[in-house]
């Protein structure tokens, strides 16, 4: 992952790109590089595999359309991604990681 754009700005397109071969370019949020910092490393690096599959299968299996335009949440172990795909663009823009909820009476 590299730094990219003005740190300033309040564009939420990107604060990071990472650099990977496939269909579409890949970008995070700045929100979404802290929440990645505060993973620990060795799920940190699964989850960079997931988000860079991504630029490959911007929808994978599993994937779900949340309502607005080609958002999607992706859950990943303890975690759930939002992202959005700009076709046109050809880039994924992940916007959030936060660790899952619990669920209501379960144990």
């Amino acid at each position: 992952m590299k730094a990219s754009g003005n740190p300033n700005s309040s564009s939420r397109t990107s604060s990071a790109t990472f650099g990977v071969a496939g269909k579409f370019d890949l970008h995070m949020n700045s929100g979404a590089v802290e929440a990645l910092d505060g993973v620990p490393l060795k799920t940190r690096r699964r989850l960079i595999a997931r988000i860079r599959k991504l630029a490959v299968d911007p929808v994978p299996e599993g994937a779900e359309r949340l309502s607005g335009a080609d958002k999607y949440r992706l859950r990943h172990e303890d975690f759930r991604l939002v992202y959005w795909v700009d076709s046109e663009g050809m880039r994924v823009v992940v916007a959030r990681i936060a660790r899952r909820q619990p669920q209501m009476g379960s144990q």
